[in-house]
């Protein structure tokens, strides 16, 4: 699997912008870090995009999943973390389907990216979200199988 596929890439752009903007130092937003885990069914999975956009202007933070499921949010190139303030988190598969990497086992449902239902607050200091994706079990069985 790429480490980006084509999904991410505008995402990351963005995030490189604006850290070009912000320039050197500590200037910018008021960021505090955030990290967790992402689990499916309760295992840990790894390769899963992590986005936490503010509901208010702002520039969104991402991080990925490690093979135990851990992420750590970046804001740009230099800084680690997210804006303080209410978030709507989105979690999917970095996955190009145009490109010859192994297919993600599934599909995350929308309710977890394109629409989702997650909101979170970052306060200052260092935040810890851990987010669990509830798959049907019809779904879960032929994710396990996939693996």
């Amino acid at each position: 699997m790429p480490l980006l596929s084509r999904y991410a890439a505008p995402r990351l752009v963005a995030l490189f912008v604006l850290s070009s903007l912000v320039g050197c130092g500590q200037s910018g937003p008021k960021l505090a870090t955030v990290s967790g885990v992402v689990t499916v069914n309760g295992e840990p999975t790894p390769f899963v995009m992590v986005e936490f956009q503010p509901e208010e202007n702002g520039s969104p933070s991402i991080g990925y999943t490690d093979g135990d499921g851990r992420y750590t949010l970046q804001f740009s190139r230099d800084r680690r973390g997210a804006m303080l303030g209410k978030h709507v988190v989105r979690l999917d598969f970095d996955y190009d389907p145009g490109s010859d990497d192994a297919r993600p086992p599934f599909k995350i449902p929308a309710k977890y990216n394109r629409n989702s239902e997650i909101r979170v607050e970052v306060a200052s200091g260092s935040n810890s979200h851990d987010f669990e994706i509830r798959l049907d079990q019809e779904i879960a069985e032929k994710a396990t199988r996939r693996r």
